[in-house]
């Protein structure tokens, strides 16, 4: 099982930067993901995947309106997901122990980076600009 996971829309930019952070560093990192017109059809969960229509039934409790290039969709989060990511929108990076959310796919590389410190020699320096 991966350190760290990220669930987002596929293609992201962001997302390839944390991949190659991640190999870079030897964190193992996890990718979930679909286009954006596919994941209404998936549960947004730390366990992210897509849903057959009977369990989108069974999981009518979950559904949410969806915002933002969703809107007319139901979008099936959980409460997990929901506390990780107070926003509830993708992209999300969680950390394999606590399952909570370790940011963004804009802070995804910083987090790869942030697990392997002590494989790499790359330092994070958010908000400076190189000299």
């Amino acid at each position: 099982m991966a350190g760290l996971r990220m669930f987002s829309y596929l293609p992201n930019p962001r997302l390839w930067k944390a991949t190659i952070a991640a190999r870079f560093c030897g964190v193992e990192l996890g990718v979930r993901g679909a286009s954006p017109k596919e994941l209404r059809d998936w549960l947004w969960d730390y366990d992210a995947r897509p849903l057959a229509e009977q369990e989108r039934r069974s999981l009518s409790s979950l559904a949410r309106a969806g915002r933002v290039g969703l809107t007319s969709a139901k979008l099936f989060k959980t409460d997990a997901f929901l506390e990780a990511q107070p926003f509830g929108n993708v992209s999300a990076g969680f950390g394999r122990m606590q399952r909570r959310s370790g940011g963004s796919c804009r802070k995804g590389a910083h987090s790869v980076i942030r697990r392997g410190q002590r494989h790499c020699a790359i330092s994070v320096a958010v908000g400076q600009r190189a000299g």
